[in-house]
């Protein structure tokens, strides 16, 4: 276990190296001052939330101090975005974010976040039930969970390749509505079909199929949206808002999988299989809400597509 748990620091330090001595400089480098005022309301306003959020998976929804706390950080916004939009150099630009062609991406990202980053855990638990005990579940060994976490990675992976291949004939639009969809189909399936190995694999490797599309397009999409001197505010962006919707939906999720409405002693060793259900029925929901985001939302004055096609390289390339 000891050497299972070195993997992820020797793979960053290898990361490190080959950031360090491969990667070039950029050659043209912004001028100007950090946006500390900025910065510093940003934190507050994300720390307010995510304070609120844990506390709500600690104590319940019952307690007010939660909610308290996750009010108070959407307040916070407001002399936020006064502050970001009078700044001639703002930390975020939220005129950039609130283009027509730019947030249909961003709340694509923050809908996705639920299910890629929020899912995962009750996949697990899930996996490992005992149907002897509960009545459901699939009493995997933890040699059968990591087959079925595998065959998820496998299919991110595919999926984020499929991207440009089917983008080149449909357009990039088309693909991404179509790799949402694919996640909403994917936990959906879950509602009739979760009672098998062979289920749950064919379940997550659609919607892993799909995500892994998001996963390359997403980031991809927000650079083509967006000014050349404010893509690294997008793609940056779409990882930030990605994580607030998978914190959100981990709070929702501990709720929902807690027998006793929160998480505390008092909860049993296993969760109903309605609050299962209901995991896969909002990563479902949410996934589809966002290819109606990115089919329907369409630029003011704009082309149709709704976004920019984004730049195919050549089949071989």
């Amino acid at each position: 276990m000891t050497a299972l748990l070195a993997v992820p620091a020797v793979v960053v330090t290898l990361a490190l190296v080959a950031i360090w001595f491969g990667v070039e400089e950029s050659p043209v480098q912004a001028h100007g001052r950090i946006d500390w005022h900025g910065f510093s309301l940003i934190t507050l306003v994300l720390g307010l939330v995510m304070a609120g959020l844990v506390m709500l998976r600690v104590v319940g929804p019952g307690s007010p101090w939660p909610w308290l706390l996750v009010v108070a950080g959407f307040v916070a916004l407001v002399p936020f975005a006064r502050v970001e939009l009078a700044h001639p150099e703002p930390l975020v630009d939220l005129r950039v974010l609130g283009a027509p062609g730019q947030w249909p991406v961003q709340a694509t990202a923050f809908l996705f976040g639920v299910s890629v980053l929020g899912a995962q855990i009750p996949l697990s638990t899930f996996a490992r039930t005992d149907p002897a005990v509960t009545g459901y579940g699939l009493g995997a060994s933890a040699g059968r969970v990591s087959i079925i976490i595998g065959g998820y990675v496998l299919s991110l992976a595919l999926g984020a390749l499929l991207l440009h291949v089917v983008g080149r004939r449909t357009g990039t639009r088309a693909a991404m509505v179509g790799a949402a969809v694919l996640v909403g189909v994917g936990y959906l399936l879950f509602l009739p079909f979760h009672d098998t190995l062979a289920q749950t694999m064919t379940n997550m490797v659609i919607a892993g199929l799909g995500s892994g599309a998001l996963v390359a397009g997403l980031p991809t999409a927000a650079a083509a949206a967006a000014p050349p001197t404010h893509t690294g505010l997008t793609t940056g962006m779409t990882n930030t808002t990605k994580t607030i919707g998978g914190a959100f939906a981990s709070s929702v999720f501990a709720i929902a999988l807690a027998s006793t409405g929160s998480v505390d002693a008092e909860a049993t060793a296993h969760a109903s299989l309605s609050g299962y259900l209901t995991v896969w029925a909002i990563c479902g929901g949410t996934a589809l809400v966002a290819a109606l985001f990115l089919a329907v939302v369409r630029p003011r004055g704009g082309p149709l597509s709704g976004m920019p096609e984004l730049p195919m390289p050549p089949v071989g390339a």
